[in-house]
């Protein structure tokens, strides 16, 4: 999964930052089922990046369910619409992994079909929470 995004941090330009790393999801009930809804959730995510701000790396908190819900239609002629929605509880460390700050909350994730990656786009915006609640910390 490659993440990119433009966060501004208290109001400052925005600084471009990218990401890479593997996420690992598992959906409920799936055997056996091609097409339904299917409970879902975020099993862990570890993404290692760097920014203007410095090197940071983003994981699904390992404490906190990350749960969300898998939907799959039939289109037919062969073609499939996979639509997905995740709460995930994401953590973001600024000194390799030493320590990690949670965000406040989940951020509500939703995967649909698009020209570009969708989950890039959405996860950006929550790193580039992460990165302005962290910068407030070390402004403090």
């Amino acid at each position: 999964m490659d993440l990119v995004g433009l966060p501004s941090i208290n109001g400052g330009p925005f600084q471009s930052f990218s990401a890479n790393g593997t996420p690992e999801t598992e959906a409920f009930g799936k055997v056996g089922n091609v097409l339904g809804t299917f409970n879902t959730e975020w099993l862990s995510m570890n993404l290692s990046g760097t920014s203007p701000f410095g090197a940071f790396m983003i994981r699904e908190g390992p404490t906190l369910a990350s749960t969300g819900q898998t939907s799959i239609t039939d289109l037919g002629g062969g073609l499939y619409r996979i639509d997905s929605f995740f709460d995930l509880f994401k953590q973001l460390s600024i000194d390799g992994g030493a320590t990690w700050m949670p965000a406040d909350g989940p951020a509500h994730i939703l995967l649909t079909p698009s020209p570009e990656p969708t989950l890039c786009a959405l996860a950006g915006l929550g790193a580039g929470l992460l990165a302005l609640r962290a910068a407030r910390r070390l402004r403090k």
